[in-house]
């Protein structure tokens, strides 16, 4: 009899896979005393013994979340109505009214005087916020401003040499809870719309990049993000400029260099961000990351033009555009495991050796 029965599982096992059965798998049949036959999962109950007895460690839960904003906001302390500073403070207690939001990086602040403008609109919430500015000869600086927790472990001027960058790029090496960043923060030249000095200024940005991620323990994880006066390739085909054949797409840039080819460099925001006559005209406004950190702190899709609706109400309210850009921001993760599983710590070197 337990020949008999060793034969029929022996035949049940080897048997061709039924319909609707995968391939690799098999089901063995036992039969009932009423003849009747109930179908088991072979396949299944040898993973399951295969595996040890100990329980696995359940996955770590997502970390924390933070937000990065990025705006433009014109000419920011140069003969400012009162107006459009009543209506620019009630625009950035709205943004960072939402607690996760932490980092502002500012384009076109005119002088000390708009910087420190920025800061006091931003103290006059629950926090208190740090700055990272110089006043340059130049009238639209760029600078980041922080709340408390955030740790700025340098800032400064990208470059020595002024020509390389008319409105002088500024880059700070950061730190969230466990996670370390540089960011770059940039007005590139405008030269009434032509893309040939916008990409000229992108290239000096990327070859500073280049040389920053080659040197031995450089932290990999890089955001570069403002007013970039170029689309992306999905960004120019929504922009008021779209039809113009010589507008650069940034990729195309980002292309020119191996290192940052096959998703090593990515940009993220595809919407219009400046604006004409009020409404959303040209996709200017970006936030481009590394590879290593795009699959590692950023959280997926979250990087985008911020809500239109909110900075139209408050004109409204206050009779007076506040910018003739919209912000953007997007969302990374302080800790915990990244989007490829790996736990977010610091992992570098940072840019303050330069």
């Amino acid at each position: 009899m337990a020949r008999t029965w060793a034969l029929i599982v022996a035949l049940a096992v080897c048997r061709p896979a039924a319909a609707g059965t995968p391939d690799n798998q098999s089901s063995v049949v036992f039969f009932d005393s009423a003849g009747g036959g109930a179908a088991f999962d072979f396949w299944g109950l040898f993973k399951r013994f295969r595996k040890s007895e100990t329980p696995l460690p359940a996955a770590a839960p997502p970390g924390p979340v933070f937000r990065i904003v990025s705006w433009n906001l014109q000419t920011f302390g140069a003969h400012m109505k009162a107006a459009r500073k009543e209506a620019a403070a009630a625009a950035l207690a709205q943004i960072f009214s939402d607690p996760s939001a932490k980092v502002l990086a500012a384009q076109e602040i005119a002088n000390e005087r708009g910087a420190a403008a920025v800061q006091s609109m931003l103290d006059a919430g629950d926090s208190r916020w740090a700055k990272s500015f110089d006043d340059s000869e130049d009238g639209q600086d760029n600078g980041f401003f922080v709340k408390e927790g955030v740790h700025i472990n340098c800032g400064r001027p990208l470059f020595g040499d002024r020509s390389l960058s008319r409105h002088p790029a500024r880059f700070s090496h950061m730190r969230v809870g466990d996670f370390d960043f540089t960011l770059i923060t940039v007005h590139l030249a405008y030269d009434k719309g032509q893309a040939s000095s916008s990409a000229a200024e992108l290239r000096q940005i990327l070859d500073w990049l280049r040389e920053h991620l080659a040197k031995p323990g450089a932290d990999p994880d890089v955001i570069v993000l403002g007013d970039f006066n170029l689309p992306t390739r999905r960004g120019k085909a929504g922009s008021a400029r779209g039809e113009s054949g010589s507008w650069t797409a940034i990729e195309e840039v980002i292309e020119e260099y191996p290192l940052f080819r096959g998703g090593n460099l990515v940009a993220l925001v595809d919407e219009p961000t400046s604006r004409f006559l009020g409404e959303a005209a040209n996709n200017y406004d970006h936030l481009i990351v590394t590879g290593h950190l795009f699959h590692g702190a950023y959280v997926a899709d979250s990087a985008r033009r911020m809500p239109t609706e909110l900075f139209k109400a408050i004109e409204a309210a206050h009779n007076v555009q506040v910018s003739d850009h919209y912000p953007i921001s997007a969302e990374f993760r302080s800790s915990g495991p990244g989007a490829d599983g790996r736990p977010i710590r610091p992992d570098g070197a940072g840019a303050c050796a330069r």
